[in-house]
Formats: C-alpha cells, sequence, structure tokens
C-alpha cells in the first residue's frame, strides 16, 4: 500500500526536473550580476577620479595665470611704489574704518580705482568677464593699492588668505574657497600670489574666479538620468552641484569629506539606495566659514584649511539596468524550461490528487454542519487510511459539538462586555482630551546618584497643547531639556518637585511664572507609580496680572491720600509765612531809599577821611558796588519765597504749579548757578557749565529756577570730596521739541526705592548710594 504512493511521488519529482535547471541558472546569474556590477562600479570610480584631476588642472591653470600676471613690471612698479609710500599702520587702519564705514564711498577708494594699475587690471578682467569676479593687489602691508571694482575695506593684511600667502615674507601661492563673495555677488574661487622683486616678496595679487569653470565641468560629469554630481566641501557643505535643488548630506557624506581618498561605496539617500563614487582633487584650498559676530562690516568670517572631494552619485536601479536586464532573460528562460516540465506533471498529478479533492468535499460538507456524512475513497493507498481517519473524527465532532450552544451564548456575551469596555475608554478619552486643565504623563530621569536630572513626556492632553503652545507629536517621547530648550537653567527647581512625587509618591500643588513661555501656571503634581508622575496645571496669568494691577491700585490710592495731606499742610502754613515774608520785601525797599540817600553822604565822608574805610568788612569802594547787589538780592529773595507759598496754595487746590509763562532756560539755569555759587566752590574744584542755543518754553520760572537749585544742591551734597566733579549740560535738537537740561555728578547715587519716590511732592531722602544722573 505504501509502496504505491511512493512510486506515484517518485514519478512525479523526476518528472518536475526542474529544480536543477533552477540551481543552475541562479548561479549563473549571480556569477554574471558580480562581474556587471564590480565593471559598473569601476567605471563609476574611474569617471570620478577623472573629473577630480579636471578640477585640479583647472585650479593649477589659475595659478599658473595668477603667477604670470604678478610678474608683470606694471603690477611690481606699482606696488614697489606703494611701500615706500608707507605712512604707518595706523594710517591704513584709519583708512580702513572710513572705507568699510562708507562702504567704499571714500576719497581713497576712488583714488585707487583710478590709479594706472586699476585700469589695466580692468582691461585684463574685461578680456573674459564671464571667468573673473574681481582682481587686486596689496602691497607689503596688506593695503590695497589696485582692484577692477570696489573692494568691501582697504586693509587685507588681517584675512587669513593674506596671511598665508605672504607667509611671513617667504610667500606662498594658494586657494581660498570664499563661496559668496560680497564685493562679487556670487560665488568665487580665490587664487592667491605673492608679487616678488627678485627674491623678494612685495605684495600680494588675488584673483577671484567665478566658480563657473568649476561647475563646467561638474555639469558635464552628468551620466543618466537620476545621477547627482557635486563637490563637497571638508567643512560638511557643497561648493558646486550639476543639478540645483536642495540636497542635505547623508553621514556618509559628511565622513567621506574629511578623510583625503577616493573609491566607491553604497549609500542609501531619502530612502533610496544609491552608488556613490568620490576622489580627492589634490590640491590645498583654505575654506571661509561664516561667523555670528559680525568683522569690520561684514558678515563674518574665519579661514580653516581644507579640501574637495567630487562625488558622484546614481540610483541603484538605474546604475545596475543591465544586471536586471539580465535577470529577465533568465527568468524567461527558467518559465519556458517550467513549462516544458508541466505538462506531463500535470497529468500526473491528477492521479494523485483525485481522491484528495474527494477527502476535500468532504472536509467542506463537514465544515457546513453536516457531521453525518462520510468519506468515500475506493483506493487502498495513505489517502485512503487518511480518509477513515477523517471519517473517525466526524463521528467524535458530532459528539462535541453538543455543547456549541453554549460556547455561543459565552462568546456573545464576552463580546458584549468587550464593547461596553471600548466605549467606556472612548468616553474616558474623550473627556481627557477636551478637560480645560492642562495634563502631561511623564516619566523621570535618575543620574548615577540617582538624583533626578531630566523628564520624558509619555502622554499630553489637547489643553497640554492650548496652553503651553507645544504639539503632542512634537514632545511625545523626547526629554523636557529637548522639548522647551532652557528649562534646566530657568527652572531648576522643577527637577526636584518632580522628582521627589515621582520617587515619594508625595504630590503638591505650586505656582510657578515659566519663564520659557512667559506664563504663570498652578501645578499640581502626583505620582500612581514609583518614577512617574503627572502635572495638571491651568494658566493663571490673567489672575496674577489682575493681582498685580490691584497691588499697583492700592499705591497708587495710598499715594493721592499722602499728596492730599501734604496739600492741606502746604495750605496752613502759607499763611504763617506770607506775614514776615511780607514785612522783609516792604523792608528792603526802604533799605534801599537809605542806602541810596547815604552812599552820597558816605562818600563826602570818605573824601574828609584819610586812609581806608570799611564797610562791614568791605572795603569803602567794593561797598559801594556791593551793598546795592546785596538789597536786590534780598528782594529776589522775598519774591522767591512769595511764590513758593503762592505755588504751595495752588497745589494744594490744584495738585499742579501754573504753567502760564514763557521763560528762558538759559537765565534760570545761570540764575540758579548764581545762588549756589557759593555751595559750588565749597563742594567741587571741578565744576563745568555747557549751554547751547535754546528756544523758550512755557512754564513757571521760579518753579523750573527751584528744581534747578535743588539738583544743583543735591549735587553738591552728594560728593564725598571736592576732587568730585559737578556738571550741567543745556542743549535742544534730539528729539522735535524738547530742551535738554542734565545734571551730573560723581558722588554717590540712589537705590532703587528711593528712585520710586523722587517724584514726591517735598520729599527728602538721604542717598548713600555709588552714582546719580
Amino acid at each position: 500500500m505504501f509502496r504505491k504512493i511512493a512510486v506515484k511521488t517518485v514519478l512525479l519529482f523526476l518528472l518536475i526536473s526542474i529544480a536543477p535547471i533552477s540551481i543552475l541558472s541562479y548561479i549563473s546569474l549571480q556569477k554574471a550580476q558580480d562581474a556587471l556590477k564590480k565593471s559598473i562600479m569601476n567605471s563609476f570610480a574611474n569617471l570620478a577620479e577623472e573629473k577630480a584631476q579636471a578640477i585640479r588642472h583647472h585650479l593649477e591653470d589659475h595659478q599658473f595665470e595668477a603667477q604670470a600676471l604678478a610678474s608683470r613690471p606694471e603690477v611690481k612698479e606699482a606696488v614697489r611704489q606703494a611701500n615706500l609710500s608707507y605712512s604707518g599702520l595706523e594710517n591704513i587702519l584709519r583708512l580702513d574704518r572710513e572705507w568699510v564705514s562708507t562702504q567704499g564711498h571714500c576719497p581713497e577708494a576712488d583714488r585707487i580705482m583710478a590709479a594706472p594699475l586699476s585700469g589695466f587690471l580692468a582691461e585684463y578682467q574685461n578680456s573674459n568677464p564671464e571667468s573673473y569676479g574681481e582682481i587686486f593687489v596689496t602691497d607689503a602691508k596688506g593695503a590695497t593699492v589696485a582692484m577692477t571694482r570696489v573692494l568691501s575695506d582697504f586693509y587685507q593684511a588681517d584675512e587669513a588668505w593674506w596671511i598665508s600667502g605672504y607667509g611671513e615674507g617667504k610667500g606662498m601661492s594658494l586657494f581660498d574657497d570664499r563661496g559668496y563673495d560680497q564685493s562679487v555677488g556670487g560665488p568665487v574661487i580665490g587664487t592667491v600670489v605673492p608679487v616678488r622683486d627678485k627674491e623678494e616678496v612685495i605684495g600680494i595679487l588675488k584673483i577671484n574666479h567665478k566658480i563657473g569653470g568649476v561647475l563646467e565641468i561638474v555639469e558635464r560629469t552628468s551620466i543618466g538620468g537620476s545621477d547627482l554630481v557635486f563637490l563637497g566641501r571638508s567643512s560638511g557643505t557643497i561648493a558646486a552641484m550639476s543639478k540645483q535643488r536642495d540636497y542635505e548630506l547623508t553621514d556618509l557624506e559628511k565622513g567621506l569629506l574629511k578623510e583625503k581618498k577616493s573609491g566607491i561605496t553604497e549609500d542609501l539617500h531619502n530612502g533610496k539606495k544609491t552608488i556613490m563614487a568620490y576622489a580627492h582633487v589634490e590640491t590645498p584650498i583654505l575654506t571661509r566659514v561664516r561667523q555670528s559676530t559680525p568683522v569690520k562690516g561684514t558678515p563674518g568670517e574665519k579661514w580653516e584649511p581644507g579640501k574637495w572631494t567630487l562625488f558622484i552619485e546614481m540610483d541603484q536601479e538605474e546604475a545596475f539596468a543591465p544586471i536586471a536586464e539580465l535577470k529577465q532573460t533568465i527568468r524567461i528562460a527558467v518559465m519556458l524550461a517550467i513549462a516544458i516540465v508541466v505538462l506531463p506533471a500535470l497529468f500526473f498529478s491528477s492521479r494523485i490528487t483525485s481522491p484528495i479533492r474527494e477527502l476535500i468535499r468532504g472536509a467542506k460538507i463537514l465544515g457546513d454542519g453536516d457531521l453525518s456524512h462520510h468519506v468515500l475513497v475506493k483506493i487502498k493507498d495513505e489517502i485512503g487510511e487518511l480518509a477513515g481517519a477523517f471519517n473517525k473524527m466526524a463521528v467524535n465532532l458530532k459528539t462535541i459539538t453538543a455543547s456549541r450552544e453554549e460556547l455561543e451564548k459565552e462568546v456573545a456575551e464576552r463580546k458584549l462586555a468587550e464593547d461596553i469596555l471600548r466605549k467606556s475608554e472612548a468616553k474616558y478619552r474623550s473627556l481627557f482630551d477636551n478637560m480645560l486643565n492642562g495634563f502631561a504623563y511623564c516619566k523621570i530621569l535618575l543620574d548615577e546618584n540617582n538624583r533626578p536630572v531630566d523628564f520624558v513626556y509619555l502622554e499630553a492632553n489637547n489643553s497640554f497643547e492650548r496652553i503651553t503652545g507645544l504639539k503632542k507629536e512634537d514632545i511625545m517621547g523626547k526629554r523636557v531639556t529637548e522639548a522647551i530648550p532652557g528649562i534646566e537653567e530657568a527652572h531648576p527647581e522643577l527637577f526636584d518637585i518632580y522628582g521627589k512625587t515621582a520617587l515619594t509618591g508625595i504630590g503638591g500643588k505650586f505656582d510657578i511664572y515659566f519663564k520659557p513661555l512667559k506664563i504663570w501656571l498652578a501645578v499640581s503634581v502626583y505620582s500612581s507609580q514609583k518614577e512617574y508622575f503627572v502635572a495638571v496645571f491651568e494658566d493663571i496669568t490673567w489672575r496674577k496680572k489682575a493681582e498685580e494691577s490691584e497691588r499697583q491700585n492700592r499705591e497708587k490710592m495710598a499715594h493721592l491720600d499722602r499728596l492730599k495731606s501734604l496739600g492741606t499742610l502746604a495750605s496752613g502754613i502759607g499763611h504763617e509765612i506770607n506775614n514776615p515774608n511780607n514785612f522783609i520785601l516792604m523792608n528792603t525797599t526802604l533799605v534801599r531809599e537809605i542806602w541810596d540817600d547815604a552812599k552820597d553822604i558816605l562818600s563826602s565822608y570818605r573824601e574828609k577821611i584819610p586812609g581806608e574805610i570799611k564797610l562791614g568788612g568791605l572795603p569803602f569802594d567794593k561797598a559801594l558796588k556791593t551793598f546795592p547787589q546785596l538789597i536786590e538780592d534780598m528782594r529776589q529773595g522775598s519774591v522767591r519765597i512769595k511764590e513758593i507759598v503762592s505755588n504751595l496754595r495752588d497745589f494744594a487746590v490744584t495738585g499742579q504749579p501754573p504753567l502760564h509763562e514763557t521763560v528762558n532756560l538759559r537765565d534760570i539755569i545761570q540764575s540758579s548757578e548764581s545762588l549756589t555759587r557759593n555751595l559750588i566752590q565749597k563742594s567741587t574744584r571741578r565744576f563745568s557749565l555747557d549751554i547751547g542755543d535754546l528756544p523758550a518754553v512755557r512754564g513757571n520760572f521760579q518753579r523750573l529756577e527751584q528744581v534747578m537749585v535743588n539738583l544743583i544742591t543735591n549735587a553738591c551734597h552728594s560728593l564725598t570730596g571736592p576732587g568730585q566733579a559737578v556738571e550741567i549740560k543745556a542743549f535742544s535738537g534730539m528729539d522735535k521739541g524738547m530742551v535738554y537740561v542734565i545734571v551730573r555728578d560723581e558722588g554717590m547715587g540712589m537705590d532703587q526705592e528711593t528712585l520710586n519716590r523722587v517724584v514726591e511732592p517735598h520729599g527728602k531722602f538721604v542717598l548713600p548710594y555709588l552714582t546719580r544722573h
């Protein structure tokens, strides 16, 4: 019985002899594929090496051309004359500052552009304008001697290419990869050569060639539709590319740029496999690197030694297209072989599969639920025995399925429970996403000393996004120091608070002004699992602003109360001051009249008495001149007291002094200086008064004069020694309609609390601080 089915199986496998054909075909395909792939990759490597050599020869041609130009008699003679007229580094730097500040619109730039050598170089450049960006020459000190266009600065000796080219007087030819050049307005390659007078280096000549020549070599290297050819810098940037498009270097490409070698490899770019040939350009180059800090009016730069590497990349699918064609040919051959073998195999397989089909039909009937069906297979081999076993299994299944209804009921109940659970989960998910408070579920991160140093966002709701402005997809799985840069410096205490909760399970609440987002937050934190915590928070910025506004209003009300008390006091004391002051004011007039009568008597008496006569310790002649002024000063002082009392009363009623006069600030300042002259002379030896042309202003002469007197008095009182200065300066014109009066001293200053109170009327403060303006 077993012998019959074994014979059938052996006969079938002998007929289906496609397996050897497939193995031989696969081996042949692999060998041919490896050979063809090796040939293609070698061709790519050779092409990259050839183009790298072409770029090197192109740069050498630039260097030979620059050396020939530097040896011209016109160039040498101009540089000699410039060196002979050297006027010192300080003069060069002065011209450079003027050049940079005017962007080349200065006499020195005009003189250089008009020089004969500049004209000669311009004619040379115009012979091939597509190749040259600019040509210029410097002397041995780095000062520009001639140029074909106005440069961005005059002094070149602080540039890395000039320092390397001059070589401390030894001279060296080199290239500098400038990238985008401000003077030329495009990418250039600089060729630097020394100008020699016999063996002495007397200057530097530089030609900034446009990158078109190099770009042409790169672009004509194209070999296919999907290929990409580019010239990369060792700094990790692209100098030239065959197709203008956004392209980001892979890590492999960046690593190869730093190595000085050639070869071929495979890479993955934008999800596509590529083959990549690369070849080093054997020429030393200085590469310009942009800086954030500007230098001498330029965008900012520094120079680093670098190199170029030529890359040729192509999609593997296109590069290995011949291999795909070979595979297709072999597939067709194998399919034909299968077709030849399959026809006789079908005949013999039908003899075997016929009883199996009967067995399958019986299984379907059994699967439909008719467990009384029996499979009728008459052959007496392994399949026949299988049919008998199948019929026996049907009998056993009929017994087992008696409890099917109970099983179906249990399944239905479980499905119902799953539906209820799913709806409940959706309900709570909706509640979580739409709650007003922000929610963040995080895992704390610890260092080797078990101290919290960071945490990772695991879950957040929609309100988290609304309050913080951070997208959930941008923070999930990230550390907070990555999601919110600067948080570690701004709020180191947060890591301790959250770490304590995550490690001990002790929650808490706190308010915080979150500096990175500039908002106030009320935070509740708790933990249900060690090393994990939940932060629930709300934006309370509006509440904090309201509290601050309320505090400021309270301070304003208190200030108004103080002003009211001050007004009441001012009104009360005004009457007490006016009575004695009126007496003084009336008597000064009488004293002046007495003096006018007495001086003539004293003068005639003086002529009759020999020797010196003194009045009040003053010589008689000086007393005649001084006494009238003293009487006038007394009268003016009394008038000032009267005006002060009047203004105090006005202030008590309106809170503001009257501002109805047209006054001259020069007169006010000079009058104030006169009133405080004795104090000034006692306080300092360094007093200065600078009053410019001042227009008339609207105000109160006496009040402004009092302000000036107070400022000068305060300045003098703040000095700790006569060597400290007091300066008064008045000017206009900075802002339209404004006049400025500045009193500056070198004495003690005011702290912030005192500064906040200086506008209070009639306030007095002690000033123990260092500086005050």
